[in-house]
């Protein structure tokens, strides 16, 4: 199932949920693909810290920009759009 990837939607600064969820992929698809995707509002080192824990990008004010940017960073042909925090 390497081809589905995994965008991660975190515009509330969720680290810890952040964790949980990139926890819970790396246990059930170790080797796919997965990104978080914050809102523009999420200063530099708050991105630092959420990269950290994965690969994370700036995205922008809205639900439909974070979505955007995560679709055009993606590596995989599928993926799934999750909020942080889910398991």
């Amino acid at each position: 199932m390497k081809k589905v990837g995994f965008i991660i939607l975190c515009p509330e600064r969720n680290l810890g949920g952040l964790k949980a969820t990139v926890r819970s992929i790396k246990a059930h698809y170790p080797n796919n693909f997965y990104l978080n995707v914050v809102a523009n509002n999420t200063d530099d080192s708050g991105l630092k810290e959420f990269n950290g824990v994965c690969p994370t990008i700036r995205g922008g004010s809205t639900y439909a920009s974070i979505i955007n940017l995560g679709i055009k960073k993606n590596e995989s042909p599928w993926s799934f759009f999750i909020m942080a925090g889910m398991h």
